[in-house]
C-alpha cells in the first residue's frame, strides 16, 4: 500500500475494511503502529483509475490516548466514501469516529455526535453508503448500540436502539437512501450468557 510503510513506525499495520464503487475506484482504511509501544493511528487510501494512492492518517486530531482505529470503508460512488472506527478520547476511553470523502477527498475525521463513552467505549463497526453522500451506520458505546444517518452528505445525531440489553451491531446495509438495515448480537435470558440475534430497519 502506498505510503503505509513510511507511516509505520512499529511492529504493524493493518488494511481492515475496503469498498470499491466500480473498477479501479475504491478506498480502504486501517491502522498503523504510530510508535515503537504500538499505539495506532488510524489511516486511509483511495484508488482511482486502477491506481492507489498514498496513504494518510485521518484521526491524529481527536486521537489523545493509545488507539485510532478505521473499522469499516463503504463507497457510494467513486470518490464518495464514508469511514468510521475508533479513537481514544481525552478520558481515556475509545469514542466513534466518522470521515467522509466527497469528490475524491476525505474531510476531517469527527467524532460521532451523541456516542456515550464514559466507562467503557464506543465505536462505529459497520457503514454502508447507497448512493454519494446518503449513508447508514452503527456500532456500539456504553448504552448499548446505535446507528446514525447521513442524509446529502451531512450526518446527524446517533440514536439508540432501546429495549434489548447488551446489544452488538456487526453490519449495516443501505439499499438506497435512507433505507437501510442493521443487525447484529444480544444478551438474551436465561442462564449463562446467552446470545441472540436481532434485525432492524
Amino acid at each position: 500500500m502506498p505510503g503505509l510503510a513510511a507511516l509505520n513506525k512499529g511492529p504493524y499495520a493493518r488494511l481492515q475494511s475496503v469498498s470499491c464503487a466500480s473498477a479501479g475506484s475504491c478506498s480502504a482504511g486501517g491502522f498503523y503502529a504510530a510508535d515503537a509501544s504500538g499505539s495506532t493511528q488510524a489511516f486511509v487510501v483511495s484508488e482511482r483509475n486502477g491506481r492507489w494512492g498514498t496513504a494518510q492518517e485521518v484521526a491524529a486530531s481527536l486521537n489523545t490516548g493509545a488507539d485510532a482505529v478505521v473499522d469499516t470503508v463503504s463507497c457510494g460512488s467513486p470518490g464518495n466514501c464514508a469511514a468510521g472506527g475508533q479513537f481514544t478520547g481525552a478520558s481515556g476511553h475509545d469514542q466513534a469516529f466518522v470521515i467522509s470523502e466527497v469528490n475524491g477527498t476525505w474531510a476531517a475525521a469527527r467524532a460521532v455526535a451523541g456516542t456515550l463513552s464514559c466507562c467503557g467505549g464506543a465505536a462505529m463497526t459497520s457503514v454502508s453508503c447507497a448512493s454519494a453522500g446518503n449513508c447508514g451506520a452503527g456500532g456500539n458505546d456504553d448504552v448499548g448500540t446505535w446507528v446514525a444517518r447521513e442524509k446529502n452528505g451531512a450526518w446527524g445525531k446517533q440514536a439508540s436502539l432501546p429495549g434489548v440489553p447488551v446489544q452488538a451491531i456487526q453490519s449495516v446495509s443501505c439499499a438506497s437512501a435512507g433505507g437501510c438495515v442493521a443487525g447484529g448480537s444480544y444478551q438474551g435470558t436465561g442462564p449463562g450468557y446467552v446470545l441472540q440475534g436481532f434485525v432492524t430497519q
